[in-house]
């Protein structure tokens, strides 16, 4: 679409809107089903009163030997077509209650009217759609679909309240607007429009919309006399002006489309936006995240530049804006700060905008340091080691803090070209299911279906022929630094008490996984837990902790998968089959064990120092955080 074709780009109210709006021929007839319209009518009567509602853009192309005002409708004609009939269907109400004088003849009456090319006496159809029976409208399948579309309003208005239908009325009154896009025929004729926009080649988005309203021909630069000053200005975009604004305007979009840098402006799916620019838009509109005004913010530029000509300086005004969230992307420090905050919907990118924009980067670092600490602040008396997964407002923080501790074990490593992958974090194809907390080391063991109840056969039967290597080993070495002879005599009646229940376990697993039809493995995957301990260890049953100790981040698919596996298992499952998956990092390092501490000589357990080396590694991370290694406190309500 060549932009000086743009004739008009401006908002007018429904009970403004006059002209006959033609539906050419090429166009498939009014199709609109009974809910569809019941749906038109709920949304307007739902809108606040006062506050403007916004129809999808009527695309128009104005009849060249139809008069002045004869339009090709192009675009939009369902709605204005149901809308005709709702003003036909208030006006018999108003007929009703003459008497009354409740429903005012001038509030209820249209401007405009609706022909159908492939059917020219189909206007006269509408004006009179109150008094066709059904077996009239029969007779074409346009009028069908009007007629029981009129019908369809009738009976909304017939069972509501006499004070709905004068709301109604007073919101096509005052309320209900349409985006009037008006395209000049120089070059095109309607059907090429009509092509283009049911192929996708003019998306009339909210930032199609507003980059019409600065590339408008009626925006074009003109020369003008003040006659009190008597001196001559321009008002208006020059050629040059606008050429840079369309430049500008493909590099945002071009950026913004990179998944690095829309996920961390966004939690959105990319498919949401398809101009990403709206991103930007709506933040610079400052759009309420829970408005659901689908042209909310081209009705505030359209409204702010509604003065007369637009010039420059204010595309200028919304280009810094975008310089400044880009500045802040490519700055290591808040880009991880700012990701962190929008991942957990603590901020928004509005509200971080609104904060940061008049600050200096030191200022704006200290508010979002702020926010960080008060994001994992907790109730008095809670503490690392009192969080628990059981409670839904622990289990929570649990994930905020696992995923500040990702985030920012990236931000601290010396290799300042390394970032967290938001856009992996977030990526719903690889991460489907959100993120969840799994227990390092199994809690307990729970009933699987029936498909999962081989492989997990399969898998741990491997995983004990690792265990009992690991005794082995294991029992040499302590058999080594055994003191004496009654040492080494308990050490090898631990030893062969613990091969024995191995190879009792492992006969049972093997019958069950070469059985024809597999039946209850319960009591088989609880001995497995009782069985596959650390040798010699006191105080193994500390593993059986819901606290953040014992906890690390996964996908809920990914934790469905590793449901009742011990430690090893999983350790197999994360670091060799998940390959193509994203693990956070810190999680990797979990089943690693490649942090300061851990029992790295050990990798079937997670152990007791493993735990604590963990927390302390947590803690560490936060420290900037944290009040002398615990949790911040929220202040009192009081």
């Amino acid at each position: 679409m060549a932009n000086d074709n743009i004739h008009k780009l401006k908002i007018v109210p429904i009970h403004k809107l006059d002209g006959t709006f033609h539906i050419p021929d090429y166009q498939r007839g009014y199709r609109w089903q009974r809910r569809q319209v019941e749906q038109l009518i709920e949304d307007i009567m739902h809108n606040p009163d006062g506050q403007s509602y916004y129809l999808q853009p009527i695309t128009v192309i104005k009849r060249a030997n139809g008069g002045n005002k004869v339009y090709d409708l192009i675009d939009g004609q369902q709605r204005l077509t149901t809308l005709l009939l709702i003003y036909k269907a208030l006006q018999q109400k108003a007929e009703e209650w003459a008497t009354l004088n409740f429903l005012k003849k001038e509030l209820v009456t249209e401007h405009y009217s609706i022909c159908y090319d492939t059917r020219k006496e189909s206007e006269n159809f509408i004006k009179d759609v109150a008094t066709k029976s059904g077996e009239e409208a029969s007779k074409f399948p346009d009028y069908l679909y009007m007629w029981h579309a009129y019908q369809k309003i009738r009976i909304w208005l017939d069972t509501h309240e006499a004070e709905d239908c004068k709301s109604l009325a007073n919101k096509l009154a005052k309320d209900v607007k349409v985006i009037w896009y008006e395209i000049g025929t120089r070059d095109e004729n309607a059907w090429t429009v009509f092509a283009n926009l049911n192929s996708g080649k003019i998306p009339l988005t909210n930032s199609e919309l507003v980059k019409a309203l600065f590339l408008s021909s009626s925006n074009n630069v003109e020369q003008i006399e003040d006659e009190e000053t008597e001196k001559r200005y321009y008002v208006g975009l020059t050629p040059y002006e606008k050429s840079i604004i369309v430049e500008q305007w493909d590099g945002i979009e071009r950026e913004l489309a990179a998944p690095s840098f829309w996920k961390f402006m966004s939690n959105e799916d990319m498919e949401k936006y398809p101009t990403k620019i709206d991103l930007l838009l709506d933040i610079v509109a400052n759009k309420p995240d829970n408005d659901r005004n689908e042209y909310y913010t081209f009705a505030y530029f359209e409204k702010k530049y509604s003065h007369g000509k637009i010039s420059h300086t204010e595309w200028q005004n919304i280009y810094d804006q975008y310089l400044k969230i880009r500045d802040w992307y490519e700055d290591n420090s808040l880009f991880h700060k700012i990701g962190y905050l929008i991942d957990i919907r603590y901020k928004s990118l509005s509200d971080i905008y609104t904060e940061g924009k008049d600050k200096s980067d030191s200022d704006f670092e200290m508010v979002l340091d702020g926010w960080i600490k008060e994001s994992i602040s907790v109730k008095n008396g809670v503490t690392f080691e009192s969080l628990d997964y059981n409670e839904s407002e622990d289990y929570e923080m649990i994930k905020r803090l696992l995923t500040l501790t990702n985030v920012l074990s990236t931000l601290q490593l010396k290799d300042n070209t390394l970032r967290y992958p938001f856009h992996l974090h977030k990526d719903s194809e690889r991460n489907r299911g959100g993120w969840s907390l799994e227990h390092i080391h199994a809690q307990k063991s729970e009933q699987i279906k029936k498909e999962g109840k081989r492989k997990w056969l399969e898998l741990h039967l491997k995983s004990l022929d690792r265990f009992e290597s690991f005794c082995k080993n294991e029992y040499l070495k302590r058999k080594d630094l055994a003191q004496d002879d009654n040492a080494k005599n308990s050490i090898e009646k631990r030893f062969r008490s613990i091969l024995d229940s191995v190879a009792e376990l492992r006969r049972r697993m093997e019958a069950a996984s070469n059985a024809k039809e597999l039946g209850n493995i319960q009591p088989i995957m609880v001995d497995f837990s009782k069985i596959v301990v650390p040798p010699f260890d006191e105080h193994s049953e500390q593993i059986y902790r819901d606290g953040l100790a014992n906890m690390a981040l996964l996908t809920k698919d990914d934790n469905a998968v590793l449901n009742n596996s011990s430690f090893d298992v999983k350790r197999y499952i994360i670091l060799d089959e998940m390959s193509d998956r994203y693990i956070p990092p810190f999680t990797q390092r979990v089943f690693s064990k490649s942090f300061a501490g851990s029992d790295i000589e050990q990798l079937y357990f997670w152990s007791d120092n493993d735990r604590n080396s963990y927390l302390k590694q947590i803690k560490e991370i936060l420290k900037e955080y944290l009040e002398d290694k615990k949790l911040p406190t929220k202040a009192s309500s009081k």
